[in-house]
């Protein structure tokens, strides 16, 4: 393994790189595991996300996304995993770590970028390595997950990320996170009341939503601390009107995660210069 140096401050980072690594190199389909992001170019700091790359024997892609949880299986527990699926030959899934270290793992066959320069190489299969035990088979990628579970589980990892840029001070990356988690919210609304329209953003969207939910959905100005205040407002109305939204639908809401999720961003937004001690907004 070819391990980047990594600060006392991303201890965390190294061990699920490291933990994650290893156990994927050991997969029988794994051709290569590389590495991108902040830590590859060697800007990261402890808000950085683990960018992995699994690159797949082809025909494999199956077998590999089935094997994702125990690929991500660390000593810490997991606080909530998400699935991307965009299309084409590549998965992608989040993992996020009560050590509060998000990992985006993606699946690769070889001819989906995977490879590209801007990821460098962790680890590749031995040359005389034994190939996967059956002969490949046409990827059969796996089901489309349930839009609303998939939509709730969205916004509380974007709510995550967008603490992370608040403390950054990276007011555009984090204006783009609150703004995309009013339209998670907005869109689990109408996944409920007007499914039809789920994805029309902000079309329409006085026809679907009532006032009283839209009135508090006003957009935040760029400062810091009304950031702040307005990410725990969007995670309050997610909690509020999410559960009911669930129920009605017929999907169980992710009550534990969220409560994982909101413990973690207390504890970043308290890490904010100037920040109240008890997590107050800075």
């Amino acid at each position: 393994m070819q391990w980047p140096d990594l600060d006392i401050r991303l201890k965390a980072h190294r061990d699920v790189l490291r933990t994650v690594s290893t156990q994927a190199s050991e997969h029988p389909a794994v051709r290569e595991v590389r590495l991108g992001g902040s830590i590859s170019s060697g800007d990261a700091d402890q808000y950085s996300d683990v960018d992995l790359v699994l690159v797949v024997e082809p025909g494999y892609l199956e077998d590999v996304w089935a094997a994702r949880a125990s690929l991500t299986r660390t000593s810490i527990p997991t606080v909530l995993t998400l699935d991307h699926q965009w299309g084409g030959p590549g998965l992608s899934y989040s993992v996020l770590y009560q050590s509060g270290v998000l990992l985006d793992l993606t699946l690769s066959s070889e001819d989906s970028g995977g490879t590209a320069s801007s990821f460098h190489l962790v680890s590749a299969r031995r040359a005389n390595a034994v190939p996967p035990v059956r002969p490949p088979a046409a990827p059969l990628l796996p089901p489309a997950p349930d839009p609303l579970q998939d939509t709730l589980l969205m916004f509380w990892l974007g709510s995550y990320i967008a603490a992370k840029y608040i403390v950054r001070n990276d007011l555009w990356a984090a204006h783009w996170f609150l703004e995309s988690r009013r339209k998670q919210l907005v869109r689990a609304w109408r996944l409920r009341h007007a499914a039809g329209r789920a994805d029309w953003e902000w079309s329409k969207v006085c026809e679907d939503v009532p006032k009283t939910i839209l009135d508090r959905l006003t957009i935040t100005p760029m400062d810091r601390a009304l950031f702040v205040q307005a990410l725990q407002d969007l995670m309050t109305m997610m909690d509020d009107l999410g559960p009911d939204i669930a129920r009605e639908y017929g999907t169980p809401y992710p009550a534990t995660e969220a409560c994982a999720v909101r413990r973690l961003v207390d504890q970043v937004l308290a890490e904010a210069p100037g920040a109240d001690p008890l997590g107050g907004p800075p």
